[in-house]
């Protein structure tokens, strides 16, 4: 596919906000940019280019941020990954718009909300009762995993587990960057053994780098002076948006 001068610079201008997203919580940046992309380019060529686009934007944020990731973690969230998108797929052949994305959607804005309104009156964070055991970051990435194959969106499990499991700003932000990179990588080898990537696409991804170091700078610059009580309410918006997204899918 080719695109248009115009094309090209809604492409870039997209991109350019969802690396600032991205950079500044460590995840987001489909959520941002899926649904304004689906309503000019299709599906088929915009969800494989993003993949490449995404997984260059984190692997720009992955070098500054793996000195604080927690590998025994991560690599439990990655194994519960890998399962979890091979029974996603199963799920997506199977059955047609599974009732348990809507109960996950409706439980996402249901807390997130509750959260946002915790935050704002100063209340103590009500948090899950969840511990970063070997098994729960199994689990957790595996639902991460159904999420992505089902919908392409394996983030909002994720993070709700990551926000009540881990205290510090910048170890969630770092761990959220480390899984979306390797992910990323998942996905595209998925994406290439399936016969989806182009030339055109890898062209069009790098065209885009130049703008995704510019957010990425930007966004990390907003990143470091954001406190965290300002951080939590961010990461809460954009999960009560993915929340709506999983209800109207």
């Amino acid at each position: 596919m080719t695109l248009s001068l115009n094309e090209l610079i809604i492409l870039i201008s997209i991109v350019f906000l969802a690396s600032i997203v991205t950079a500044i919580t460590g995840f987001g940046g489909g959520i941002v940019a899926m649904p304004i992309f689906l309503q000019f380019f299709p599906l088929k060529f915009i969800n494989p280019l993003y993949n490449i686009v995404y997984f260059i934007n984190n692997l720009i944020l992955f070098r500054p941020s793996k000195i604080k990731l927690n590998w025994k973690l991560l690599t439990g969230l990655l194994i519960g990954n890998i399962i979890g998108a091979l029974l996603g797929a199963y799920i997506l052949k199977q059955f047609n718009n599974p009732i348990i994305i809507k109960v996950l959607g409706v439980f996402i804005i249901t807390w997130e909300i509750k959260t946002l309104i915790e935050i704002l009156t100063k209340k103590e964070l009500d948090k899950l009762k969840l511990t970063t055991k070997n098994y729960t970051n199994v689990i957790a990435g595996g639902i991460s995993g159904i999420m992505s194959a089902v919908l392409g969106i394996g983030g909002p499990p994720l993070v709700i587990y990551l926000k009540n499991t881990i205290k510090d700003k910048e170890l969630m932000r770092s761990t959220l960057i480390g899984f979306f990179t390797f992910n990323g990588l998942i996905q595209i080898t998925a994406f290439g053994i399936n016969g989806l990537l182009t030339i055109d696409m890898f062209k069009y991804a790098l065209i885009t780098v130049p703008f995704l170091f510019l957010g990425t700078w930007l966004g990390s610059l907003i990143s470091n002076k954001l406190p965290q009580k300002y951080y939590q309410i961010v990461v809460s918006i954009l999960l009560i948006v993915s929340g709506i997204l999983l209800l109207i899918k």
